[in-house]
């Protein structure tokens, strides 16, 4: 992956690559081009940082943008859970669409690919993560009123 980021290649972290980020203490490969997508535990492996804490989505959307902005110096955070939470250390987003049942295995690999698309397309990574977020969650949420899921 370094050689990567080193290049300027678009790239999005999910799930275990986040985790061993955080071990190997390689933050550093978090920059301009690089979109991580974290829930609070692996947002905590990656920052140290836990976020649980903070219920007020606006709270911890503020909260995350600062860690961001100290700790890892570059690259997009789009932290999922009951709200998003997308950042670059100086702008955030809050992404309110989505349900509890997103949180099953898979959504998060489908949250990725739409990401990863969007980059390309999309020149500011943060926005990109912004909009994946929203198309994701709102299709989880069309997905539950067309199957009346609960």
């Amino acid at each position: 992956m370094s050689r990567a980021v080193n290049i300027g290649k678009k790239i999005v972290i999910d799930a275990d690559a986040i985790k061993a980020i955080g071990e190997l203490r390689r933050q550093d490969l978090i920059t301009r081009n690089v979109i991580v997508t974290p829930h609070a535990g692996e947002f905590k492996w990656l920052t140290g940082v836990d976020v649980t804490k903070e219920a007020n989505a606006w709270f911890r959307a503020s909260l995350v943008r600062d860690v961001v902005k100290s700790s890892l110096k570059g690259g997009v955070v789009l932290l999922k859970g009951n709200a998003d939470v997308i950042t670059d250390g100086e702008r955030y987003k809050v992404n309110f669409t989505g349900n509890p049942g997103m949180t099953v295995g898979g959504t998060g690999d489908v949250l990725t690919g739409v990401v990863s698309a969007l980059m390309v397309k999309v020149q500011d990574s943060l926005e990109a993560a912004a909009i994946g977020a929203f198309v994701t969650g709102l299709a989880g949420d069309l997905a539950v009123k067309d199957l009346a899921i609960t």
